[in-house]
């Protein structure tokens, strides 16, 4: 049977959809056919537009969970997930309280120093540009003193970090906590004395440096400010929304 352990959503017609999707997953064995886009779409929402099923099966494809396949014969399929998917939906899944993200921040931040290296040795300029980009998000939500704004910012510029390693283990323990921990953070604090936007400034100089050592290829620098990085943080965690664990 498809294991659907562990899956989690957002609040969307077509994140509600995906949950929905999901749970009827979960009795289907792998390779089974489900029917057609049509069809799937009927049973799970028939008032949901095609757009927002399409959005549903891109998020159920992207967990590893559905297949597509166009022509005769063809519709949604129960996917056969890959231990990173199991892993990764699992993750996505716990029951979630304030030490839960606690520890995935820890866990991640372990892990940075490995996603850090593989950027020095493997990012492309195509690659060093994505993180260029999240960086000037960074800037102009710090100007405009959107602590929001700048937290996904932040969380952005480390996926496009993650996506340069070469492991696939790796990039996909990583991306799984990081996602755990935008899913359930409400802010992420100082453990210090400064303002918000006095740490704000200091973690953007930060992480200009990480950028501009992994552009440069420099592992001594890169782990330097990876240690830097790592200090002087809080989280506070949204409260749990009831995830089921089966």
């Amino acid at each position: 049977m498809a294991s659907t352990r562990g899956t989690s959503f957002g609040s969307s017609r077509a994140e509600v959809a995906a949950a929905k999707l999901a749970d009827i997953l979960a009795g289907q064995q792998t390779g089974a056919r489900l029917g057609t886009k049509e069809e799937v779409r009927a049973s799970v929402d028939a008032s949901l537009s095609l757009a927002s099923f399409n959005e549903t099966l891109r998020l159920l494809q992207s967990r590893g969970l559905v297949t597509v396949r166009p022509g005769p014969g063809g519709g949604v399929f129960v996917a056969e997930q890959s231990p990173m998917a199991r892993l990764g939906n699992a993750l996505l899944g716990l029951n979630i309280d304030r030490s839960t993200v606690g520890e995935a921040v820890r866990i991640r931040n372990a892990l940075e120093a490995l996603v850090v290296e593989d950027a020095c040795l493997y990012a492309t300029r195509a690659d060093v540009a994505a993180m260029e980009q999240a960086l000037a998000r960074m800037r102009d939500a710090l100007r405009e003193e959107d602590g929001i704004e700048f937290l996904h910012s932040n969380w952005e510029l480390h996926s496009k970090i993650a996506a340069t390693a070469r492991s696939e283990i790796l990039s996909s323990l990583y991306l799984s906590l990081l996602d755990l921990v935008e899913e359930h953070t409400i802010s992420v604090r100082s453990a210090g004395p400064m303002s918000l936007t006095e740490f704000h400034r200091e973690r953007l100089g930060i992480h200009e440096d990480l950028v501009r050592a992994i552009e440069q290829g420099d592992l001594v620098e890169a782990a330097a400010t990876v240690e830097l990085h790592n200090k002087g943080l809080g989280v506070e965690a949204r409260p749990s929304r009831g995830h089921r664990r089966r």
